[in-house]
């Protein structure tokens, strides 16, 4: 288990740019900061737990504590660390997520944003407008540096996952619905991943870069997996 922990920093820095723990806006902030202190809590008490069990099959001809104490002192560690110490900490942890890192990832108001783009999911590729203009990216999104935006994400086909790791969490968009998501960014390229709800283990990529204007045309949809402009 410790070796799990400890591989899931390293894979998030083994190259690969879509990294949720390398946050470029405020709302992919709030997330990465609640991950690194709940795995920093969890790898505390996974160690406090190996060392009771350590000290217990050392000590398990004796009939008293470490420090002295027998059955009371051990009923009350029990009742400390196993009752008291999780109902603080999990309530600690549900009033930060839900009350406050949601209101900074929630969908923005009305007319709180700069621009907007709407995002549609295909099979195999994204297909992503620009209200207001002509415009149309196959698997790229174009907007501004520090510009709040207004995601408005459905499908044509099945339920699609929509996520850039390192600006937002992950929202899923459902055919005849149309879920809204806010993107803003910071500084370079973001990446885009998505993972389709099938048997199969279709991923498509699209970008986020710092473009004002479109580049390509309405038209036909891509005849690969990522069309870059």
């Amino acid at each position: 288990m410790a070796a799990v922990a400890l591989a899931l920093p390293v894979a998030a820095w083994a190259g690969d740019n879509q990294n949720a723990l390398h946050p470029a806006s405020k709302q992919e902030h709030s997330i990465s900061v609640l991950w690194w202190v709940m795995l920093v809590g969890c790898s505390i008490g996974f160690g406090v737990i190996v060392i009771l069990l350590f000290l217990g099959w050392v000590r398990r001809n004796r009939d008293y504590l470490p420090l002295g104490g027998r059955d009371r002192a051990g009923t009350a560690i029990v009742i400390g660390l196993g009752v008291f110490v999780p109902i603080v900490i999990l309530s600690a942890l549900f009033v930060w997520s839900d009350l406050y890192v949601i209101r900074t990832t929630e969908a923005p108001a009305a007319n709180s944003t700069r621009m907007s783009v709407k995002v549609i999911g295909h099979d195999w590729w994204w297909e992503v407008r620009y209200p207001g203009t002509r415009a149309v990216t196959a698997n790229e999104i174009h907007i501004p540096v520090r510009t709040r935006v207004d995601m408005l994400g459905t499908t044509a086909d099945v339920i699609h996952s929509f996520w850039v790791p390192e600006l937002n969490r992950k929202a899923d968009l459902i055919p005849g619905r149309v879920n809204r998501l806010l993107l803003s960014r910071t500084r370079r390229c973001q990446h885009v991943s998505r993972r389709r709800r099938r048997r199969a283990r279709a991923s498509g990529s699209f970008s986020a870069c710092p473009a004002p204007a479109v580049t390509r045309s309405a038209g036909r949809a891509p005849t690969g997996r990522s069309a870059r402009t």
